[in-house]
């Protein structure tokens, strides 16, 4: 019988053994899980504050956007509201401040005979030599018509068109609008876009 009394008892230190270490776990458990969610919530505030200031970053840049627009819009008005001349810049400010003068001494010289052309007395009517409507994209368009020709060949087409034109402008005006410029095989120079 003592056999079965210790067998009885021997059993109930064990017990108090796992409720202790159980109890243990659980406070273990229960502290690492409050300070995962202190972390977690302290990355919660920092992301709150984070789109706060990113919120508040994009109203400012929104705001700076809205004043450059509009100050583009105003400059595109101011352009608008300018004359050609006035927005001529370094050579081509000086060339247009000197052409009226340059055109009205042309005029006098023609209508007085004072050694003036019949070119000039042309030109002071025209006002250029080569006409407005001969533009770089005009040029292209024929070059690009052609394959590759040379300037008096452009000149030819564009001419024939209704805009009389010499070689020499479309060589300049050829060379502005980016067109490739080589060798022929004669020996002339050949224009083409590529």
């Amino acid at each position: 019988m003592v056999r079965v009394r210790q067998h009885a008892a021997a059993p109930a230190q064990p017990i108090r053994r796992r409720r202790a270490a159980n109890v243990e776990t659980l406070r273990t458990v229960a502290d690492d899980f409050l300070s995962g969610f202190g972390r977690l919530v302290d990355e919660v505030v920092a992301l709150r504050e984070a789109v706060a200031q990113s919120q508040a970053e994009n109203d400012q840049l929104r705001g700076e956007l809205a004043e450059a627009i509009d100050l583009f819009r105003d400059a595109g008005t101011l352009v608008a509201r300018t004359g050609p001349a006035a927005q001529a810049r370094g050579r081509a400010a000086t060339r247009a401040k000197a052409a009226p003068a340059r055109a009205a001494a042309r005029v006098r010289a023609a209508s007085t005979g004072g050694g003036g052309t019949a070119r000039a007395a042309r030109a002071s009517t025209h006002g250029r030599a080569t006409p407005a409507s001969v533009t770089r994209d005009v040029v292209r368009a024929v070059i690009g018509k052609l394959g590759s020709a040379t300037a008096s060949e452009i000149a030819a087409e564009i001419s024939h068109a209704g805009a009389p034109v010499s070689g020499r402008a479309i060589r300049h005006i050829a060379r502005a609008a980016g067109a490739v410029m080589r060798r022929g095989d004669d020996g002339r120079m050949v224009y083409s876009l590529s």
